[in-house]
């Protein structure tokens, strides 16, 4: 879907740049799959299952800087681009004072970019679709090459994450230096998202164990990100962050409750 998005775009791709985290003998073979893509995409190999989103996406930010692209587009793994990404990058390159744009996608949820966070409300919420965000989530994003190499940007703290919050965690960081966030007009693809209190957690999978759940599980986050991100955006009242917890703790009763 991205050849086929990039293919009639003003914007061509310069590098395609993949993480793969795969045992020695899957990751041979993704490799090779993608080696026969044209053009031949940059693959960055780990094998031990346990780099996790937080830190693919810093070295990918940390990779693509290495070339002379003007612009960064990542893509979770998970977003399948329908439209073409013009929207994307003329959003920044049309305006210097925009360091970062989210694309809207489609799904069973629709996701744009997110209102900052306020103690009171328990979960992020949506702006509307092309309006300006105080967080933009990674699936899909467009970044300024220029915007990432500002001495406030720091790409070794999003690898300080684990599971989640570093997409967050470089949004704070491009306004405190200066740059807007905004979110496309229209749907540029679509994405497998669900809202995080209606997400399904499969605790059976890690021996039924909440902690080793939230320790291990890709996709929840652990008891360290969530204090750095709290201590991030609500300061000393960060405690508050752990309320996220809230819907996984209901239903690890539940799952305990059914094997009695």
């Amino acid at each position: 879907s991205v050849r086929r998005a990039f293919a009639t775009s003003r914007y061509p791709i310069a590098d395609i740049i993949v993480s793969v985290d795969e045992d020695a003998a899957s990751r041979a073979a993704t490799t090779e799959a993608l080696a026969a893509l044209d053009p031949s995409p940059v693959v960055i190999g780990h094998g031990g299952g346990d780099i996790y989103w937080a830190r693919a996406f810093a070295e990918l930010l940390q990779v693509a800087l290495a070339t002379d692209a003007e612009f960064i587009v990542h893509l979770n793994s998970d977003v399948v681009l329908t439209a073409s990404p013009d929207p994307l990058i003329a959003a920044i390159d049309d305006d210097p004072t925009v360091g970062a744009v989210a694309a809207t996608l489609d799904g069973d949820v629709r996701l744009t970019g997110y209102r900052r966070v306020r103690p009171w409300f328990p979960f992020f919420r949506s702006v509307p679709a092309g309006s300006a965000a105080w967080y933009l989530p990674a699936s899909c994003v467009a970044i300024r090459c220029a915007a990432l190499r500002s001495p406030g940007i720091s790409l070794e703290s999003l690898a300080a994450y684990r599971h989640g919050w570093a997409d967050i965690e470089l949004s704070c960081q491009l306004r405190e230096s200066g740059y807007r966030l905004l979110t496309t007009t229209a749907p540029v693809g679509a994405v497998g998202h669900q809202r995080y209190f209606r997400r399904v957690h499969h605790f059976g999978r890690f021996g039924g164990s909440l902690l080793r759940y939230l320790r291990e599980c890709p996709t929840a986050p652990c008891l360290a990100d969530t204090r750095r991100f709290g201590r991030r955006v609500f300061g000393p009242l960060w405690p508050i962050a752990y309320r996220v917890y809230v819907p996984v703790a209901i239903q690890y009763v539940r799952f305990r409750w059914r094997r009695v």
